[in-house]
């Protein structure tokens, strides 16, 4: 029988920042120039990207955070430069519609973003790159280049290594905050390459989750928090109160992960919590417990944790953070009493 080669094709995405921070004297402001020329090679893979510059005062920039073209510095000569992108590995459908027309794919045009100034009053800057894949298969996404120390800045960056699934949407962001206005610092090249390999169908796993209930309904656990699953540091499952409902459902719910995915649970608080039942609910000692158990397809246990309310935090895990070598099976089991 002959035997089919099959090739991985390979995407990549390369991002160039190249900042240049001028010196800093007596608080007054310090320029960031920033030039990025993103490449894209695509052969069959279809993706979009949305970027976007936002400045302001505080780490947790918004919307009403974007840099406009009107905050642009009267000496950046850069040309066909923007603050904001959206780029397609195809043509779109129209330019309000994203989806594929059904051509093949072509290479993204370039984002050009030119300077940005920001001053003491506003020391944030974030660069933020939102991907959407629109392809048949899983990509997985590799990140290189962020820098880990710029003098009298400090960088936080999100996980560098994720996959995207099909339809799959997730955002990639880089923050630099100002630190000293006092010292003069030399410039400063910054570059990003992004690449996008088109996973072959042996590295995708078809996984499962499931939920089990024991005491009153489920949901009243899930009042003031969220379960999130997250592969390789993003948000791959959230399970909200809403999701399970007053009386479990015992559906199986189906969840694409790949080979080498890093998985880890974590509790996202609401700012709000809600109570159903006054304060008996979260009190010492009392209230809900929480089990998840993941295991492969011959139930042998790979990983839990167990979380109660009456400490509020984990008490009890094992095996995370667990690198996905098979397909598993997620269980999430409460117990509300």
């Amino acid at each position: 029988m002959k035997r089919t080669k099959i090739v991985v094709i390979i995407t990549s995405l390369c991002i160039c920042l190249s900042l240049f921070a001028v010196g800093v004297y007596s608080a007054t402001q310090v320029n960031l120039n920033v030039s990025s020329t993103i490449t894209f090679t695509s052969e069959g893979a279809y993706v979009m990207a949305i970027g976007q510059v936002y400045r302001g005062t505080f780490s947790t920039l918004t919307d009403t955070d974007e840099l406009l073209e009107t905050d642009r510095p009267d000496t950046d000569t850069t040309e066909n430069a923007s603050y904001s992108y959206k780029g397609h590995s195809y043509e779109p459908v129209s330019s309000t519609v994203d989806t594929p027309n059904g051509s093949q794919s072509k290479d993204l045009a370039p984002w050009v973003i030119g300077e940005v100034n920001f001053t003491s009053s506003e020391p944030y800057v974030k660069y933020e790159i939102a991907f959407k894949n629109y392809g048949e298969s899983a990509v997985q996404v590799s990140i290189t280049g962020v820098p880990t120390e710029i003098e009298g800045v400090n960088i936080t960056a999100d996980s560098t290594n994720f996959t995207l699934n099909y339809n799959g949407e997730t955002t990639f962001e880089v923050l630099f905050q100002l630190t000293n206005f006092y010292s003069s610092f030399s410039g400063v090249e910054v570059a990003l390459n992004v690449n996008i390999q088109k996973q072959d169908a042996s590295s995708i796993l078809n996984c499962q989750y499931y939920y089990t209930q024991f005491g009153r309904p489920a949901n009243y656990a899930l009042r003031s928090f969220d379960i999130v699953l997250l592969a390789n540091g993003k948000e791959a499952l959230r399970i909200t109160g809403d999701d399970v409902g007053y009386d479990v459902p015992t559906d199986i719910y189906d969840l694409v992960l790949a080979k080498n995915d890093v998985i880890t649970i974590v509790f996202d608080e609401e700012d709000t919590p809600y109570e159903p039942y006054s304060g008996a609910m979260y009190a010492p000692g009392g209230g809900f417990e929480i089990t998840i158990n993941i295991y492969d397809f011959n139930d042998n246990i790979l990983a839990y944790l167990h979380y109660e309310s009456g400490y509020g935090y984990i008490t009890e895990q094992s095996g995370f953070p667990l690198t996905l070598a098979e397909a598993v099976k997620i269980e999430f089991a409460f117990l509300v009493m």
